[in-house]
């Protein structure tokens, strides 16, 4: 999750390093919706014009079924991913759970999105516990994550 970012940073920085660069806004209308998109233009050694049209902005709302559960009860944790206004079907999103001991964000489990861009996860939480949902992105989609949410467990 973090690393992505950091690759992001360090490519960024080695592309302006490497070669003149600029940021040109171009507008584009898709669907009878005007969408914005940015695109970095840079030279190569050759002096040829390199341009790469930047990813589109995803969103990832997460829901849990029951914020408070009895220990090994079944639980639901609900997201939907979209593009824009529009659901992304047939996406992978991966389930993660905060582990207070190492304080790291843990992989717990992976699924696809169905049709209308819906993902769940079922989980029997032993102690309370935060969990959040990621998208890692695809070459024409941004990577995102959702809020955390919490499920505490009673005993």
């Amino acid at each position: 999750m973090r690393k992505l970012r950091t690759r992001i940073l360090v490519g960024a920085a080695v592309a302006t390093f490497a070669g003149t660069a600029a940021f040109a806004a171009v507008s584009a209308t898709e669907s009878a919706t005007a969408a914005n998109t940015v695109a970095l233009t840079t030279t190569n050694a050759a002096g040829a014009n390199i341009v790469t049209a930047s990813k589109a902005d995803t969103t990832l709302s997460v829901k849990v079924g029951k914020s408070t559960v009895a220990a090994g009860r079944l639980d639901v944790i609900t997201g939907t991913l979209t593009t824009g206004s529009d659901p992304s079907g047939r996406r992978i999103v991966e389930l993660y759970r905060y582990d207070s001991k190492t304080s790291k964000w843990i992989p717990a489990r992976v699924n696809l999105t169905r049709k209308g861009g819906v993902v769940r996860f079922r989980v029997r939480p032993l102690a309370t516990a935060k969990y959040e949902l990621v998208y890692h992105g695809s070459p024409k989609l941004a990577a995102s994550h959702s809020s955390t949410v919490t499920i505490t467990v009673t005993t």
